[in-house]
């Protein structure tokens, strides 16, 4: 098949076309040549595509893993940020009952304060109205 100035040469075995395109219309052994070439070095282990393929999949395993120690990543920060939430909750919850409490015993602290005047001062007044103590 030729397109503009090239011709395209094509070999399809095992459903794996393959192509080769040449400047030459007169030379069709060549490029034939070339293509069943490539279809017997297909096979062969130190060829510079067995070799790029065996690095794509040494990548593919290392991204996969990398991807794997992520997510492990993100649970785990996921579920320190969880209770870091549960800390700071239990904090301000811990600061509002000390709150509470300070003003609890403040209005008790009144009470008793309050009730020990009171009490004094009857004391003293029943004193010098009996003239225990003498005015």
């Amino acid at each position: 098949m030729q397109m503009g100035s090239f011709v395209y040469h094509t070999l399809f075995i095992d459903g794996i076309t393959y192509l080769c395109a040449t400047d030459n219309a007169l030379d069709t052994i060549t490029p034939s040549a070339f293509l069943k070439n490539m279809k017997y070095n297909k096979n062969q282990d130190d060829t510079p595509i067995s070799t790029l393929r065996s690095q794509v999949t040494d990548v593919k395993n290392i991204m996969s893993q990398n991807i794997d120690e992520i997510l492990e990543s993100e649970n785990r920060l996921s579920i320190f940020t969880d209770r870091t939430n549960d800390l700071q909750t239990t904090a301000k919850e811990s600061q509002n009952t000390r709150k509470a409490l300070r003003r609890m015993w403040r209005k008790h602290f009144r009470k008793i304060i309050i009730i020990t005047a009171v009490i004094l001062l009857s004391i003293i007044i029943i004193l010098l109205s009996t003239n225990v103590i003498p005015t």
